[in-house]
């Protein structure tokens, strides 16, 4: 589920900001940061404690612990 992004409450539109700033900082290409939006907004409509409904997946863009884990690790090999 996703909602309209140009009526999002005063929390959702600090996360959306956060996540355009963040992809400036670290020079992403404005194509990737419209992905990370698409991406928070279809899946948790921009609530970083958004639950799916069986508990596995969590935050933004509803990783499971094994995913971030093993995201991080590929991360810190390859930096």
């Amino acid at each position: 589920m996703s909602t309209n992004i140009n009526k999002l409450d005063p929390q959702q539109q600090v996360v959306l900001n956060n996540i355009i700033e963040y992809g400036q900082r670290i020079n992403a290409s404005d194509r990737v940061i419209q992905a990370a939006v698409n991406f928070a907004n279809a899946e948790s409509t921009f609530d970083p404690s958004e639950t799916s409904p069986s508990g596995k997946y969590k935050g933004l863009f509803q990783y499971d612990n094994e995913t971030w884990v093993t995201s991080y690790s590929d991360y810190i090999q390859k930096n």
